[in-house]
């Protein structure tokens, strides 16, 4: 019987079909003669052993292994919406704080009418998913060479703390791995949205500026009053630096820079951090139209970490703000220094050179920026007014 051609196309089938922020690993089998055997006989008072070739659901086996533990209801879920569901099993699930064993999700798929075509397979033959995270797998494997295969003593009292205390260690760094993630989901969310903030007013205050070739409103934003006593100052920095990112994207900003000034106060434990938390309350800063102190801090952050692109990029358009293009180019030329690839830097620097009458240098920016894929309407008004200035017709 074609069982291994079967699961060949089956595991092709779900990578095809599966998809996870972080790629999971499959492993599959079909099951061997003598485990297929020595089930049957565990199994005889449930699956009809008369017939010509009793079924077993695990027959054919795919494992799909996730790095957390919020991708095995994803993994799940896409399994339901793409196959037809004959159960659904979640092991171990029941299982009391001091007992030890593994934890999976288990789901028998139907295996598609496509997929049967041409191969000599049993009728009503299923295949079994079995979703895990890594650190349930790992364990998985370890109990069935130590338990599942062996002769485990259950009088073994001893055995049995140990063996449940590892289990219980997997189970909690797993948690703590999934915390971690959340963590930092929320994170680069905050920061992604500050990040658009901080940009669109950029934007809007450099492009206006440019010999009225672009309408836009500066869009000053105010932070709001707040009482610096009833700041929360409590918890790790990480805690902190998420609170404070959070109150920035909210428009609280003499909140966001009471946490990053308290953190700074407490001394970051390395520079690269310390020109992370500089860079934020710049930010925060800009957002309040307090331009000369967010130019202290990306000028400090930058000393603090020369490597930091974000500092010299950061650096250059609150310079271009303040009048000062020459200390701009300089800024976003050594940004590019660091990363050639970043369009929205040569159509900053394009600006800035246009508005020093470089026009030549500035057309050569313009003209990198839309090779590098950045082309909106102000790219192209840019590129006009340059062309009108060395009246290129």
């Amino acid at each position: 019987m074609d069982f291994s051609g079967l699961v060949f196309e089956m595991e092709g089938r779900l990578r095809s079909l599966l998809h996870l922020p972080s790629a999971p690993t499959f492993k599959s089998r079909v099951k061997t003669f003598s485990s297929y055997y020595s089930k049957l006989l565990r199994l005889a008072d449930q699956v009809d052993i008369t017939s010509e070739f009793p079924l077993l659901t695990d027959l054919i086996a795919i494992r799909v292994i996730c790095p957390f533990l919020d991708d095995v209801p994803q993994i799940e879920q896409q399994l339901k919406a793409n196959f037809a569901i004959r159960e659904v099993e979640y092991k171990g699930i029941n299982r009391s704080f001091d007992e030890f064993g593994y934890v999976s999700t288990h789901v028998l798929l139907e295996v598609p009418e496509s997929m049967l075509l041409g191969k000599t397979l049993p009728d009503g033959l299923l295949c079994e998913v079995q979703i895990r995270t890594i650190l349930q797998d790992a364990w998985a494997e370890v109990e069935h060479e130590l338990i599942y295969k062996s002769e485990f003593n259950p009088f073994d009292l001893p055995l049995k703390r140990k063996l449940a205390s590892i289990n219980a260690s997997l189970s909690l760094a797993d948690t703590i791995f999934q915390e971690i993630r959340i963590y930092q989901k929320n994170l680069h969310a905050e920061m992604d949205c500050r990040r658009t903030i901080f940009y669109d007013k950029a934007d809007k205050l450099l492009v206006s500026s440019t010999d009225d070739i672009f309408s836009s409103d500066s869009g000053d934003s105010v932070g709001s009053s707040h009482d610096q006593n009833a700041v929360d100052f409590s918890g790790t920095i990480d805690d902190l630096l998420l609170r404070a990112i959070h109150a920035q994207n909210s428009k609280d900003f003499n909140t966001a820079i009471a946490i990053y000034t308290h953190i700074i106060d407490e001394k970051p434990p390395n520079n690269v951090v310390f020109a992370v938390i500089l860079n934020h309350r710049g930010m925060a800063y800009f957002a309040q139209s307090d331009f000369e102190k967010a130019r202290d801090d990306f000028s400090r952050a930058g000393e603090l970490d020369e490597k930091n692109l974000r500092s010299c990029y950061y650096l250059g358009i609150v310079l271009s703000v303040l009048g000062d293009d020459v200390g701009a180019i300089e800024n976003f030329t050594r940004t590019l220094a660091l990363n050639s690839y970043q369009s929205r830097v040569y159509f900053r620097r394009a600006l800035s050179y246009f508005h020093i009458a470089d026009y030549t240098s500035a057309m050569a920016d313009v003209s990198s920026a839309i090779d590098l894929g950045f082309n909106n309407d102000d790219v192209q008004k840019l590129k006009s007014a340059i062309l009108e200035k060395l009246e290129i017709k």
